[in-house]
């Protein structure tokens, strides 16, 4: 970088950083970089699963891991420690959801019991995760578009926890940028009212929580499932994916994974499905093929039984049949499903049972039996 030989300021230097900047806008990747090089030098000198870890498993300075066996994961500690001291990183702050994990004269997290993970509350005594919540965010009342957009970004969700209560949210953005609208000319008392009866009952989504681990000591080892739903409707579309085991015993545990939902564009002389239901209803099944995917690229092991579920029979029908010709939207969607899944692998729902209808539709917060 350049900067001036001295307070006179007539003369530059160049100057070279001898470490690297903290909180520059490249540090992710760098960081990124560096791990993965670590980890290919440790080839021979550790395991592929402590690899891996570090590998894929690191955000910046935050890493993630565990084991179904509790001695397994013990070593697995210890292991990475020492794989990443030979580097020079030297790990703390451990936090565990397992009491007897925490061994005696390792550097821990303090006794608090939630903690912040990626953007997620990760509750270590009930071993569960949820969305973070920042009422402060939401004190003052949204009256402009300028307000509307930066209080609905604000609820972070990656997992797509409430993905079915953020599409209300986003719906209210939507009708806030109607019409002849301003960053900061005053939104309608309707888009007024609604918009901040919404933020007013985000604080209520501390109740809702999901489990974290996706098994139990009788299905470790028991076959997988993954079963994807997709649903449109005139106002909103999305996915949901649900993990499901058999366990040796019998026994069936079933595990939310993720979930997306996306509000229909509300101009629909501009956007290509023109407001057709049975074309969003193809969006939506191609919405739930690209999140499989993206599932399937996250989790260390491939999950072969994999099942589409859809309540179009017309979205069903073009799935199936390949020898009728189609017009670009709906052919191109075509040729992605069948590129990326096998006809057999798609089946009906009936929409009353299809939970996927709450992605499309949207869930207020107090409704937790949804």
């Amino acid at each position: 970088f350049m900067w001036w030989e001295d307070e006179e300021m007539k003369k530059l230097l160049e100057y070279v950083f001898m470490a690297f900047i903290f909180g520059s806008s490249s540090s992710p990747t760098v960081t990124s970089f560096v791990l993965r090089r670590h980890s290919a030098n440790l080839e021979g000198l550790a395991s592929e699963k402590v690899r891996e870890i570090i590998r894929r498993y690191f955000y910046v300075d935050d890493g993630t891991g565990g084991d179904d066996d509790l001695e397994e994961s013990k070593r697995l500690c210890k292991e990475l420690e020492e794989a990443m001291a030979l580097g020079g990183f030297a790990l703390s702050k451990w936090i565990f959801s397992h009491k007897e994990m925490a061994e005696e004269g390792a550097e821990q997290e303090d006794e608090n019991k939630e903690k912040r993970i990626l953007g997620i509350v990760w509750d270590t005594k009930k071993d569960t995760l949820s969305v973070a919540i920042d009422e402060e965010k939401y004190r003052e009342e949204a009256s402009t578009p300028r307000h509307v957009v930066q209080q609905q970004a604000a609820l972070f969700d990656p997992l797509g926890i409430v993905a079915p209560f953020h599409l209300l949210g986003r719906q209210w953005t939507q009708k806030a940028m109607a019409g002849e609208w301003a960053w900061d000319i005053k939104a309608s008392e309707e888009v007024i009212i609604g918009f901040n009866e919404w933020t007013d009952s985000i604080k209520e989504l501390r109740n809702l929580s999901i489990e974290r681990s996706w098994n139990d000591s009788e299905t470790i080892g028991g076959h997988e499932q993954l079963h994807i739903f997709s649903d449109a409707s005139g106002t909103g579309y999305g996915a949901v994916i649900y993990r499901r085991v058999i366990g040796k015993t019998g026994k069936i545990k079933v595990s939310f994974v993720c979930g997306k939902s996306h509000v229909v564009p509300s101009d629909s002389k501009r956007s290509s499905h023109h407001g057709s239901i049975p074309r969003l209803e193809l969006v939506s099944a191609l919405k739930g093929v690209d999140l499989s995917r993206a599932v399937a690229k996250s989790i260390k092991e491939r999950i072969e039984d994999v099942w589409f579920w859809s309540d179009s029979n017309c979205v069903l029908t073009q799935i199936r049949d390949r020898t009728s010709s189609y017009k670009a939207f709906v052919a191109n969607r075509l040729s992605k499903i069948h590129k990326k899944t096998k006809t057999e692998q798609w089946n009906f729902i009936d929409s009353n049972l299809n939970p996927a209808h709450h992605c499309s539709r949207g869930i207020k917060a107090h409704e937790n039996e949804k």
